[in-house]
């Protein structure tokens, strides 16, 4: 090290200094847990909003949710190159793995 000091609001650290580094790494271990801590925060939100009903993922590009809650592809935007390929793309991949066959499979495995 070359004598850099470290500063946040509380004071300035010294990383050559035992006490400091040891003050530091606690810092560092608790952020680390308030983080933890807000995701777990985050996700028991998200998953009271499952039980409720009230939860709605983002939609891929290319569509759009109305009002009445219900989705729809999204034409009047213009979509261009891209969101057309991925569209295709997922048309392609159900067209082929979605069938009446693999649709009764999975009802009689119900």
């Amino acid at each position: 090290m070359f004598g850099t000091l470290i500063a946040d609001n509380e004071g300035v650290y010294d990383p050559r200094l035992y006490n400091d580094r040891l003050l530091l790494g606690l810092k560092g271990t608790m952020s680390e847990a308030e983080l933890h801590l807000l995701r777990q925060r985050l996700d028991a939100g998200r998953m009271n909003q499952v039980k409720r009903g009230a939860y709605q993922q983002h939609l891929p590009a290319g569509f759009r949710r109305l009002v009445d809650g219900t989705e729809e592809t999204d034409r009047g935007q213009g979509l261009g190159r891209y969101r057309e390929a991925c569209r295709r793309g997922r048309r392609a991949c159900f067209s082929r793995f979605v069938t009446p066959e693999t649709l009764v499979e999975a009802n009689e495995a119900e």
